[in-house]
């Protein structure tokens, strides 16, 4: 009998609330603009350099072995002042797509972020084609 009290309870209540969802409880997104440039891991042999030679590109774009926050980089890897957007903060980034803040950078400071667009020659010429935008990019706080 009490079993049934108890089951009558639940059904009853479940009909005057939902239980929250982990996309309910998330902070809505806002948007804002950013100055967007572009880096890659740069391989050596490659046959063209931005900077003229590997040990140069290396030096501008890091080792490319990890990030800051300590994971490989990869393409959605996004390189931010972590006072402007936290390491873990989701961006939306128009013509590149969506992106996870887990990088910092030298000159990336304010509302300015790097895109990670891969590694070798292929990385080179997107991030050459990338150039430095004005973008209004989707945040999604942590």
């Amino acid at each position: 009998m009490a079993a049934s009290a108890l089951f009558f309870l639940l059904a009853a209540s479940s009909h005057n609330f939902a239980l929250a969802s982990d996309e309910d409880q998330a902070a809505p997104a806002e948007k804002k603009t950013f100055v967007v440039t572009a880096y890659y891991k740069p391989l050596p042999g490659q046959s063209r350099y931005l900077c003229g030679n590997y040990k140069s590109e290396k030096r501008m774009n890091g080792e490319g072995l990890k990030t800051s926050s300590g994971t490989a980089p990869h393409e959605g890897t996004v390189a931010a002042d972590p006072r402007v957007l936290p390491y873990g903060t989701k961006v939306n980034i128009p013509g590149y797509g969506e992106g996870k803040v887990e990088d910092t950078g030298g000159a990336i400071k304010g509302n300015r972020i790097d895109v990670f667009m891969g590694e070798g020659e292929s990385a080179l010429e997107k991030s050459v084609a990338w150039g430095k935008k004005k973008v209004e990019i989707e945040i999604t706080p942590v």
